[in-house]
């Protein structure tokens, strides 16, 4: 598994002021998520991705990890078998040892602990067995966007990735869209979304 491309001296995503930031905008992200909801998901989709795109080309990751710090990462027997080969123990001892069965979903587990216990300073320390959760994680170019929003909103207090392409978003197909831009499609089906409402 390659590594992203990020510039090598890509600034350090702004972690402590994060929280503060998103929770500026709340109120016009419930209503964004309405909004949204109203509009072909291949073309939401298409948007989220091209935004992703540019704001993962300027943030490295592996300088923010507060992923790591906050969540406690999920991993499927793939994971398990891959990660406990790199670590040492046989798969049933790394089980034991680091996660917890899911109370919900059988065959899927979660780490025990918070932070991961294998973030170190400089990052992951099995970087390249990292769970397929984490390779993914903020999870935002899978399909649907639309219907995935509530947990985007929750995690753009954890991940400056998410809180940038969401709010990217909501000024370009939302905002822009009220101040006379050509809007999205919309479902024929669904009713008009209130858009925000702009004062001079």
């Amino acid at each position: 598994m390659t590594r992203r491309t990020v510039p090598e001296r890509a600034p350090a995503p702004d972690i402590a002021g994060l929280e503060r930031k998103v929770d500026a905008p709340a109120g016009d992200d419930m209503a964004f998520r309405s909004f949204l909801k109203g509009r072909e998901d291949d073309e939401v989709d298409g948007a989220v991705r091209r935004i992703l795109s540019q704001v993962r080309s300027k943030t490295d990751c592996r300088r923010c990890r507060n992923c790591c710090i906050e969540l406690q990462a999920t991993s499927r027997q793939g994971d398990i078998e891959r990660i406990s080969h790199a670590v040492g123990p046989s798969p049933e001892d790394f089980t034991g040892k680091y996660l917890a069965p899911d109370d919900e979903e059988p065959g899927l587990f979660a780490m025990r602990d918070k932070p991961c216990p294998f973030l170190r300073e400089d990052g992951c320390a099995h970087y390249e067995a990292r769970p397929d959760e984490c390779r993914s994680f903020p999870h935002l170019d899978k399909e649907g966007f639309a219907w995935r929003t509530l947990t985007v909103i929750a995690n753009q207090k954890i991940c400056p990735i998410a809180f940038e392409v969401y709010q990217r978003l909501k000024r370009e197909l939302w905002h822009r869209g009220a101040s006379g831009a050509v809007p999205f499609r919309r479902r024929a089906e669904k009713a008009i979304y209130p858009r925000p409402n702009h004062r001079a």
